[in-house]
């Protein structure tokens, strides 16, 4: 009887893997292409991220050299004058480095800077491209008068932004002394 049994038990067996067929199930399909859309969404917003990233890196590096060369343009104009503590008629009469307000600043021999709409121009000309707005430029000289035996200093803040990305602003000031002193 066992014997029976086992040739009857090897027969099922033998006809249950013929009818076995190889592959995948539908449930086993759609678990794999989940996670493979799981797995493709997470490189993909990865990527987004990192080119984002890169932009904004991009564009902060070039706004820094922008505001570099302005200040640098400036500054070399500064150095090579004297500070003049008199008013004059804003730009034509200025001999020296001369405060005609907040936003504008004469450095004699016909050079000026000021603020111009979003913009700061030396003699009208931009010196930072259409891709950043000036928000602040404020110059300002310290001592205000000649009465006072002190080195003559000018300040300069600029603030600039990004047009293309938001919330992206740098601030830089820096104080210039004068090599020249006029009494």
């Amino acid at each position: 009887m066992k014997i029976v049994f086992k040739v009857l038990r090897d027969a099922i067996r033998q006809k249950s893997q013929k009818f076995t067929k190889k592959g995948m199930t539908l449930v086993e399909i759609l678990v794999s292409m989940t996670i493979s859309a799981v797995i493709f969404s997470a490189v993909l917003i990865s990527y987004s991220a990192i080119l984002k990233s890169q932009q904004k890196a991009d564009t902060l590096r070039q706004m820094q050299k922008e505001i570099h060369f302005a200040m640098a343009r400036i500054s070399d104009r500064i150095r090579a004058k004297s500070i003049d503590f008199e008013k004059y008629e804003f730009p034509e009469k200025c001999s020296g480095v001369n405060i005609a307000s907040a936003e504008k600043l004469c450095v004699g021999g016909g050079d000026f800077f000021e603020k111009s709409g979003k913009s700061i121009k030396m003699n009208s000309q931009p010196l930072i491209s259409d891709k950043f707005s000036v928000e602040t430029a404020i110059f300002y000289t310290t001592p205000s008068d000649s009465t006072e035996n002190l080195q003559p200093k000018t300040t300069i803040f600029l603030e600039v932004k990004s047009n293309s990305i938001p919330n992206l602003k740098m601030a830089l000031q820096t104080t210039i002394s004068s090599r020249i002193y006029k009494n």
